[in-house]
């Protein structure tokens, strides 16, 4: 029995070695135009139907622009307050912010009120996860916020938000993390 197997694997291994043949490069020119950004509005559903951030102050929120707010960050006190507005079953969960490589997750409480738009909430000081959320909005791509027990949402990275929240509990960069061009422009602001 030992013996017979050893004749499969060969074959096993050999098969997955097999050549795939290259894509024929006329195929990809009958791609048809928008294809691309079609599929991505579909996969990205918070990037389209109007959805966008509104800043007033101190504070951001993200959602249509006559409707229900879907995202809010809110720089009171010297802390960040930060809150998901979902239907959900949970009093309690993960907010989670995601961007390229960057990010930052945060413990959220709902503000016990029995409305189908319910508020989870977390205050943030300096130092909690404030570098890491400002890593998330400094990325400049769309930004996956994910909520235990909610359908993720997909926002607009956006630098005023980024600059806000920087503002609020962000720490100041060491100057050799400052990009040569961002020295330079800094030098021609102070002169």
């Amino acid at each position: 029995m030992k013996h017979s197997l050893l004749p499969i694997a060969a074959l096993l291994a050999v098969s997955a070695c097999a050549r795939v043949e290259p894509i024929d490069m006329n195929e990809i020119g009958e791609v048809e135009p928008g294809a691309i950004e079609n599929a991505v509005a579909e996969a990205a559903p918070g990037l389209d139907g109007g959805l966008g951030w509104v800043i007033e102050g101190q504070s951001a929120t993200y959602g249509p622009p006559e409707g229900a707010q879907l995202l809010a960050f809110a720089c009171e006190n010297g802390s960040l307050e930060v809150t998901r507005f979902a239907a959900s079953t949970s009093g309690a969960g993960t907010l989670t912010f995601g961007a390229g490589e960057a990010l930052a997750s945060v413990a959220v409480a709902a503000d016990n009120q029995a409305v189908e738009n319910q508020r989870y909430e977390a205050s943030l000081a300096p130092g909690d996860i404030g570098d890491d959320l400002v890593a998330v909005f400094a990325d400049g791509t769309p930004i996956n916020v994910t909520m235990t027990g909610v359908e993720p949402l997909i926002v607009a990275a956006d630098a005023a938000v980024g600059s806000l929240i920087t503002q609020c509990i962000g720490r100041e960069q060491p100057p050799e993390a400052v990009a040569p061009a961002d020295a330079a422009a800094a030098t021609n602001i102070t002169s």
